[in-house]
């Protein structure tokens, strides 16, 4: 037999309406009342009929999530915080990849569209070239997450303050005594690269130490660009004697290219990353490091889209901005 609204309200003993109200959160309701009504509903395994409320909602109860590279643990932290509390309040989550590309972007996000989700979480893959429109001409909420999209003016976003982590970063090379410090950055397109860039420089001028630019290679925030880049800065002829790279990708595969020439860290090459890993604790030296606090990044994220969608659209309050501060782990290999 199927179970109903009504059998759940008879066996708590409360009216449908309550049922309904516990159910869809749509008014409150005393914490007694939603026990009573959560533990018939648990005890007699009732299941609601999804497809049925939201099109009385006129919602999908579906999110969407865009991120760059799901595979980077950095991402896939946002991504699992966010689901989590879009579980908890109703809502399936789909998740897609740039791959830091804007052709693509720009399906997955008609994608998102053409499948009605109700909102969207995006980190874009170019601050100024990103194409949302799609979404936000259809009043589908987006939050921008970990990166700006400069002149966007109708999303929230939750964002981390990178700039100062690249400043905190440099602060302690430059505090270590070291005195020729690189950058191996992320693409300019990208804001967050933009910002520990300019963190760098304002770190490096803070301490009297010169720019040299020759010291500054900027990636793409992949494994392979921090092997190339790695190779290319340690090589030349007055090499630096700490560098900072700007993310756990590109640090990964730096690290590979001072293992491959047999550098000691940190007597022959100091640095310092972007971004905590499972590997960067236990290897030798573990890495000191700019740790973002993804989780909560997607928790927040998540939290903003559902309170939007909660909102009367004729009482839509102003956008919303949450910068998130990092903090700096300091171990091994400065």
């Amino acid at each position: 037999m199927t179970l109903k609204i009504k059998d759940i309200a008879e066996d708590a003993g409360v009216s449908i309406a309550t049922v309904s109200r516990v159910l869809n959160n749509s008014q409150p309701v005393s914490k007694e009342l939603r026990e009573r009504v959560m533990s018939s509903v648990n005890r007699l395994g009732y299941r609601p009929n999804i497809l049925a409320r939201g099109l009385r909602m006129k919602r999908t109860f579906v999110v969407g999530i865009i991120v760059p590279n799901i595979s980077n643990a950095y991402f896939t932290d946002i991504v699992r915080a966010a689901e989590d509390v879009a579980l908890e309040a109703g809502y399936v989550v789909t998740v897609a990849s740039s791959d830091q590309d804007l052709v693509k972007e720009r399906r997955c996000v008609d994608v998102l569209r053409n499948r009605l989700v109700d909102g969207a979480l995006v980190a874009v893959a170019h601050r100024f070239e990103s194409d949302l429109t799609p979404l936000t001409g259809a009043d589908v909420p987006v939050v921008l997450v970990d990166r700006r999209l400069e002149g966007c003016t109708d999303c929230d976003s939750v964002t981390v303050d990178v700039r100062q982590g690249a400043h905190m970063a440099v602060t302690h090379l430059a505090l270590r005594g070291y005195r020729r410090i690189g950058l191996i950055g992320g693409p300019l397109d990208v804001s967050t690269a933009a910002d520990k860039l300019e963190g760098y420089r304002q770190a490096l001028a803070e301490h009297g130490l010169p720019v040299d630019e020759s010291l500054i290679l900027m990636g793409d925030y992949t494994e392979a660009s921090g092997v190339r880049l790695g190779r290319e800065i340690l090589q030349r002829q007055d090499p630096p004697d700490a560098v900072l790279v700007a993310n756990n990708l590109m640090t990964l595969g730096f690290f590979r290219v001072v293992k491959e020439f047999g550098l000691r860290v940190p007597h022959d090459i100091a640095f310092a990353s972007f971004d905590d890993s499972a590997w960067a604790s236990i290897v030798t030296p573990p890495v000191t490091l700019v740790n973002q606090p993804t989780y909560e990044v997607g928790k927040a994220a998540m939290e903003l889209l559902l309170d939007r969608l909660e909102e009367d659209d004729a009482h839509r309050s102003e956008p919303k901005h949450q910068v998130l501060r990092p903090t700096l782990i300091v171990r091994g290999s400065s």
